[in-house]
């Protein structure tokens, strides 16, 4: 298990539905990038995979077996799992080239620098909470009128 981010051009990666990034364009770019290496098919761990990449310029490749990879599985989606901030920043470098979004399990979206961006998912959410306090205060101000016009 592990958290996953996704170079994707869906709304949302976990769509099924929306434009996806093609095997060839995916290894074109691999190919035409001085930093990465291309690997073709995935080995243990990510069997979903169809054409892994490896990052061979991140700084901890090697380190307690460290590797920066990514993997372009069959919904169109290029994804790897438990990236540092390095990597994220790399991620989005590459989704650039690709017209594309770097978005994480959650939905929640990452910038050139590797940071969150609040995700649309969390706004609703928090939009959520918001309205429902509204909806407890409007409940109880109806009751407190109903109380007092029984008196």
């Amino acid at each position: 298990m592990g958290y996953d981010l996704h170079i994707t051009r869906k709304a949302d990666w976990w769509d099924e539905d929306g434009p996806v990034i093609g095997f060839d364009e995916w290894k074109a770019l691999v190919l035409s990038d001085p930093e990465m290496r291309w690997d073709g098919a995935a080995e243990a761990g990510t069997p979903e995979g169809t054409g892994m990449a490896i990052w061979t310029s991140y700084t901890k490749s090697g380190r307690d077996e460290n590797r920066a990879w990514f993997d372009l599985n069959a919904a169109g989606d290029i994804f790897t799992k438990n990236p540092d901030k390095e990597i994220r920043v790399k991620m989005f470098q590459l989704a650039q080239k690709l017209h594309a979004k770097v978005q994480g399990d959650e939905g929640e979206l990452y910038d050139d620098k590797g940071n969150e961006i609040r995700s649309s998912f969390k706004r609703i959410r928090s939009c959520g909470f918001l309205l429902g306090l509204l909806l407890a205060a409007l409940v109880f101000a109806i009751l407190g009128l109903v109380v007092c016009n029984s008196r």
